[in-house]
C-alpha cells in the first residue's frame, strides 16, 4: 500500500520518527549489554583483588615463617657453640686430671725403683723389675697420650 503524502512532502508515518525509534531501542539494547558486561568486569575486579590480597598473605606468612626459623637456627648455632666450648673446658679439666693421675703414677714407679734398688736382691732381677715398670708406665703414658689426641681432634672437628 502506498505510502500517505502528508501536506509539505513528509511521507506517513514519518520514517524519521520510526528511525528515531529504532535508534534509541538498539541504543537502550546495547546500553543493557554495556551494563552487563561492567558488572562481569567488576566482580572479575573483586576476584582478582580477593586473589591478591590472598598471595600477599600467603608472602607475608611466609617471611614470618623464613624469620622465625632465621631465629631458632641462630639460637641453635649459639647454643650449640657454647655447649662445644663448655664441651671444651670440660674436655681440658679431663686431660689435666689425666696427666696428673700420669704424674702420680709416674712418681709411684720411681719410688718403687729407689726402693727397689736399695733392696739386697740380685742386680739383674732389679733391673729386670725396673725395666718392666718403665715399659708398663711408658705404655700407659703412650695410651693416655693418643687418648687426648684423639679428643683434641674429634672436639675441633665438631
Amino acid at each position: 500500500m502506498p505510502d500517505r503524502i502528508i501536506t509539505g512532502g513528509k511521507p506517513d508515518p514519518d520514517p524519521t520518527l520510526l528511525t528515531t525509534q529504532a535508534l534509541l531501542r538498539e541504543i537502550a539494547s546495547i546500553k543493557e549489554l554495556f551494563e552487563s558486561k561492567l558488572e562481569a568486569v567488576a566482580h572479575l575486579k573483586e576476584l582478582f583483588i580477593k586473589d591478591i590480597e590472598r598471595i600477599e598473605t600467603q608472602f607475608r606468612e611466609r617471611d614470618v615463617r623464613a624469620d622465625l626459623m632465621s631465629e631458632a637456627n641462630k639460637e641453635a648455632l649459639v647454643a650449640a657453640f657454647a655447649a662445644s666450648k663448655e664441651g671444651i673446658g670440660e674436655q681440658k679439666v679431663l686431660f689435666t686430671k689425666q696427666i696428673d693421675a700420669m704424674n702420680d703414677k709416674i712418681e709411684d714407679v720411681k719410688t718403687r725403683f729407689i726402693a727397689t734398688e736399695g733392696q739386697s736382691k740380685g742386680k739383674t732381677e732389679g733391673i729386670g723389675f725396673v725395666g718392666a715398670l718403665t715399659i708398663g708406665a711408658a705404655f700407659i703414658i703412650s695410651t693416655l697420650v693418643a687418648v687426648a689426641a684423639l679428643i683434641v681432634t674429634l672436639t675441633h672437628l665438631h
